[in-house]
């Protein structure tokens, strides 16, 4: 094979593992994408901290309804006396009135706070239900999304699989001194080992080539290198 077919194929394998390297930057990004759980998190956060905060109110309300029954008893208890000791002593039945009158007014009190704490179960109870349903709406999108990336990455990974069986039937052609040259290049001119001439510049570093460069490069008698960048010059024909 002559030379001139040897900068082509390399031409043509740059253009292959250019493709490849796009390729395999979409593949992690993919992987990524798929990784990413943090809506879902965060939304399962939210949903937490609001059945949190409802438990809390169910308690709230439960301590002050133990209260409430608490001084209810209290109050029927001590009515029961008043009424019953109709005959006693004028201080003692005094006393119980004002006892009853005390737990009176706290049974107002707390049949008050029981009534704002029924408010604020509800309330959260209304907050709880919206928190989940947001939950189970980003579970959703986000294993819809999921199978989405995942039929991408298939198509992305297929074809990548083509590319390399396409780099392979090019590399088999290749001289092992071309196919070193270009290795080393692709490690020291950022992924580019191969530049086209146009209009006698080299678009790897854009600048003009001597023209005895240009020359060497259409004869071909050897891979010809810009002497700018290093890079394996070729030349359509």
């Amino acid at each position: 094979m002559t030379p001139v077919g040897q900068s082509y194929l390399l031409f043509q394998l740059q253009r292959i593992d250019s493709q490849g390297d796009s390729v395999l930057q979409r593949i992690q990004e993919l992987d990524t994408r798929l990784a990413d759980r943090d809506a879902e998190a965060a939304a399962d956060h939210d949903a937490q901290a609001h059945q949190e905060s409802l438990h809390e109110q169910q308690r709230e309300l439960r301590d002050l309804e133990l209260q409430l029954g608490s001084v209810q008893e209290k109050l029927t208890t001590e009515e029961r006396r008043l009424y019953a000791g109709r005959g006693a002593p004028r201080s003692q039945l005094e006393s119980l009135h004002q006892e009853v009158e005390s737990l009176q007014g706290r049974v107002t009190e707390l049949e008050d706070a029981v009534l704002v704490a029924m408010e604020a179960v509800e309330e959260a109870a209304a907050a709880a239900a919206a928190a989940a349903q947001r939950a189970a709406a980003a579970q959703a999108a986000g294993a819809q999304n999921r199978e989405a990336l995942g039929r991408e990455k298939e198509e992305v990974e297929a074809q990548l699989r083509q590319l390399q069986r396409d780099r392979s039937a090019i590399t088999a052609q290749l001289a092992p001194v071309s196919t070193a040259l270009y290795d080393r290049l692709r490690q020291q001119a950022g992924g580019i080992a191969v530049a086209e001439v146009t209009q006698g510049r080299c678009q790897g570093c854009r600048l003009t080539l001597p023209s005895h460069t240009i020359q060497q490069a259409r004869q071909a008698d050897r891979l010809q290198q810009c002497p700018t960048c290093r890079r394996v010059l070729y030349i359509a024909l």
